[in-house]
């Protein structure tokens, strides 16, 4: 669905809305996102971004705008081309005397919006990370194509939010339990675990 729809269905589900009510709705739909991606991160939400490095530049990579979590990073240079490791970057400052030592990298670590590598490459090489995206927030415009059981658990969060100052306590738990419901079976269909954090080797 588009985000209009959303907001129609949010609004029919909920009965008789007030003007107050109906003004939420955006907002309402934009906190169930927000519950939703916090289940974990979900193969329709993956993306790529390709970039090349420069000779000896500890720069960085700045990460796409959309980036959430990252799923793991290749070098597509030929010689070369390898996945790289994730590695924690306080690990890291802990076992290394420079972690900006130049070379072929092994590893990356992601920090402040930015990625890196170690080492640090020594020449140019292309790479491409896969990552799982940040959806925006629904005032901002229509979805991405997303399956219908992200579209149905977004209209399920936003109504029980929305019922949560109505006396009707069983309604207010039986749309929990649908939305409960509705996580379990997207966690089964669409769920990947990310990467565990590796610890670096030495010696």
């Amino acid at each position: 669905m588009i985000y209009e729809q959303l907001e129609v269905e949010v609004k029919r589900r909920i009965g008789n809305i007030s003007p107050a009510m109906a003004s939420k709705v955006p907002v309402l739909l934009d906190l169930a996102v927000k519950r939703i991606q916090q289940e974990g991160n979900f193969t329709f939400l993956e993306n790529s971004y390709d970039f090349t490095t420069v000779a000896n530049s500890n720069a960085g990579i700045t990460l796409p705008s959309d980036y959430r979590d990252f799923y793991g990073l290749r070098c597509l240079t030929a010689a070369y081309e390898k996945r790289l490791e994730p590695v924690d970057l306080e690990e890291l400052e802990s076992k290394v005397v420079d972690i900006y030592d130049t070379g072929i990298a092994k590893y990356f670590y992601v920090w402040g919006g930015k990625l890196f590598t170690y080492a640090v490459d020594d020449a140019a090489r292309s790479y491409r990370l896969r990552y799982y995206m940040r959806l925006p927030t629904f005032i901002q415009g229509a979805l991405p194509g997303t399956p219908g059981e992200f579209d149905e658990a977004i209209i399920l969060y936003a109504v029980y939010t929305a019922s949560l100052d109505i006396e009707d306590n069983s309604f207010t738990q039986g749309i929990l339990a649908d939305f409960e419901r509705s996580i379990r079976r997207m966690r089964r269909l669409y769920l990947v675990k990310p990467l565990q954090m590796s610890r670096i080797r030495y010696g």
